[in-house]
């Protein structure tokens, strides 16, 4: 810190003992002048920082090199024409990954939570890098992949038309499913957009319809709200044929995201909520909560 501040600080810490008196401030060898301080300073600085310019600067500089790499810190100047670039390793991480990469998690659960069964970095999210991606997956554990069933019996994900495509062609024999959180979180977006005319008034009723329809136990139970959420039967809410087009066309994919059609091989992993503590931990912890 500069002299000022210094200054400023050193007055709290007097003020803050129990036996302080305002002529203590006044007490220059307890409260130093700001003479004092600046002196004080100027030989601290000359002693850890070296001149302000001249050779001495220079040979502080190199002095100071070995210092600034235990710090992984990266320092080269030249002397004539004078010039220093310093790296630091938050200059080194905004470096890298220029092209916006993609990471992809694959993971299974267990007693613990989940465990990674791969990981893939990718160009984007296209359909051909994700078949890439699980390709080279499958030649690394060659013939032991998946417990040696060579595919997973069942995958729950997000709703990414590229990603579940390139599933169903690297693995057709595997069941698929949609994580009802974000499929619940997608329609609740939709319905709060402004150009599909929903009023505020209406929403909550709606996207309750659907919550029904999402945690029905049979499919009898399932088609049940979905007629009053369409047609509004039991209800006094005025139709809205761009709701009724949406909902129309995501029953359709019910066996996708209701409960009511899935099976036991689950086991009552209904979201990908361990993914998403997966990545939490990644960005944390290897990134910093830097994006790169």
């Amino acid at each position: 810190m500069g002299t000022a501040e210094s200054a400023k600080h050193h007055k709290g810490v007097l003020e803050m003992n129990a036996d302080f008196q305002p002529s203590d401030l006044a007490n220059s060898r307890i409260n130093p002048t700001q003479r004092t301080i600046e002196y004080r300073h100027e030989k601290w600085r000359l002693l850890n920082l070296g001149p302000r310019n001249g050779h001495g600067m220079i040979e502080k500089l190199k002095e100071k090199m070995t210092t600034y790499r235990n710090c992984n810190v990266q320092v080269e100047f030249e002397e004539n024409p004078f010039a220093v670039a310093i790296v630091t390793p938050i200059v080194k991480r905004c470096s890298c990954d220029a092209e916006s990469h993609s990471v992809t998690f694959m993971l299974t659960r267990c007693a613990a939570g989940a465990v990674l069964a791969g990981i893939f970095i990718t160009k984007g999210q296209t359909e051909g890098s994700y078949k890439h991606g699980f390709r080279l997956i499958l030649n690394i554990l060659k013939e032991c992949a998946f417990c040696n069933k060579g595919g997973p019996a069942t995958f729950i994900t997000d709703d990414s038309d590229a990603e579940i495509s390139a599933l169903k062609k690297t693995w057709p024999q595997s069941q698929h499913f949609l994580c009802i959180f974000h499929v619940g979180q997608a329609v609740w977006r939709w319905l709060w957009d402004s150009k599909n005319g929903i009023p505020n008034n209406y929403r909550q009723q709606l996207i309750s319809h659907f919550q029904q329809i999402t945690y029905a136990e049979t499919p009898a139970c399932a088609e049940e709200p979905f007629l009053n959420a369409v047609v509004y039967v039991g209800s006094y809410i005025p139709t809205y044929p761009l709701w009724n087009e949406y909902l129309i066309k995501i029953w359709n994919r019910k066996e996708l995201w209701c409960l009511a059609f899935r099976y036991e091989t689950i086991r009552g992993h209904n979201t990908n909520n361990f993914s998403e503590v997966a990545i939490r931990i990644y960005k944390d912890e290897v990134l910093s909560r830097v994006k790169v």
